[in-house]
């Protein structure tokens, strides 16, 4: 991981969205959260939504199916207000 691929103090936010949600629908919901309260977010470019370790959130981490906010509660067995994930710039040219 280089200094990039570190969360950012003070960037963290939490939302309310469904629990079938996508990955997809976590990024838009947290795009648009980031944007309203933090005015040095760049809602400009592509993102991702990362586990910690910084693996992308397309799959299951187990590789058992799409990434689904239930399903992974399911795997993790964690409740879902103890859930963190993280937004990626994609890198230009990616």
């Amino acid at each position: 991981m280089d200094v990039s691929d570190h969360p950012q103090r003070g960037s963290r936010v939490h939302i309310r969205i469904n629990k079938s949600s996508t990955a997809n629908d976590i990024i838009r919901e947290a795009r648009k959260q980031m944007a309203m309260l933090n005015k040095a977010f760049s809602d400009e470019g592509e993102y991702s939504l990362c586990y910690s370790d910084g693996q992308p959130a397309s799959a299951l981490p187990n590789g058992s199916g799409m990434f689904t906010l239930s399903a992974y509660k399911a795997l993790v067995l964690k409740d879902y207000a103890k859930m963190v994930f993280f937004l990626k710039l994609a890198e230009a040219g990616s």
